[in-house]
């Protein structure tokens, strides 16, 4: 059964998605540096090199990317700070999961772990 499209996504994907060429024969970077230099703006745009697949990039204004980042750090130290409460907070408590089982849930290559532990190459 085919996904169901917003009219929004469409929306973006006609008027936020370009073609290096449209930045360089059309002239639209410049009209889009114009338009980030009179106001900040959550307009993002999507472009890419129809020649060179995953060749992707997005053009977002300085201030926005800035406020975006600040969010992330906020969201980062929030995640670390509740991880580490709950660390504490399972302290002295038994684990009564087996090591076999957690090796094979995340998928650890116990040999691989062997080999970087008696590498050379790790960092310190």
């Amino acid at each position: 059964m085919p996904k169901k499209i917003p009219a929004s996504v469409l929306d973006f994907v006609t008027h936020n998605v370009l073609q290096v060429t449209d930045l360089t024969r059309k002239g639209r970077l410049a009209e889009i540096l114009d338009a980030y230099s009179c106001r900040e703006s959550s307009e993002i745009y999507v472009v890419q090199n129809a020649k060179r697949p995953g060749a992707q990039a997005a053009l977002v204004d300085v201030r926005f990317l800035k406020e975006l980042l600040t969010v992330k750090e906020l969201v980062d130290e929030a995640v670390d700070d509740l991880l580490a409460s709950e660390v504490k907070a399972r302290l002295g408590e038994p684990a009564d999961v087996p090591l076999a089982d957690l090796v094979s849930k995340l998928g650890i290559d116990l040999s691989e772990v062997a080999r970087l532990a008696e590498s050379e190459e790790t960092e310190e």
